[in-house]
């Protein structure tokens, strides 16, 4: 696999698994309430940032670094194509986990005890 169709890989991978549905470990019922506020918290993770910014800033900084670096063996495409996807994947990591800090601390908030 060349470095272009590594990024493209990357960058559809991250799109395709960087959606919400993160669901923390309670300690408790999980009945009707706790699946209102289960909704409510991840409603409240998905506004508090885009999702797609996050992925695009990652993928623009991987591919001035990537072509920096591919510039030094004279492929600047391809180094930046593979920086484009590692940047992707690092920007959706990143968003990822403080949504799920979001949820976590939400859901802690309302009353229920969250053990991981």
């Amino acid at each position: 696999m060349n470095a272009k169709t590594f990024g493209i890989f990357a960058v559809l991978a991250v799109s395709a698994c960087a959606t919400g549905g993160y669901q923390p470990v309670v300690d408790g019922p999980r009945d009707s309430r706790y699946y209102s506020d289960l909704e409510a918290c991840q409603s409240l993770a998905a506004q508090a940032g885009s999702q797609n910014r996050d992925i695009l800033s990652g993928a623009i900084a991987g591919a001035a670094i990537g072509g920096i670096i591919g510039s030094i063996d004279g492929n600047l495409g391809d180094g930046a194509a593979a920086g484009a996807g590692v940047g992707a994947v690092q920007g959706a990591v990143s968003k990822n986990n403080n949504s799920n800090s979001i949820v976590r601390n939400c859901m802690r908030n309302r009353g229920h005890n969250v053990v991981g």
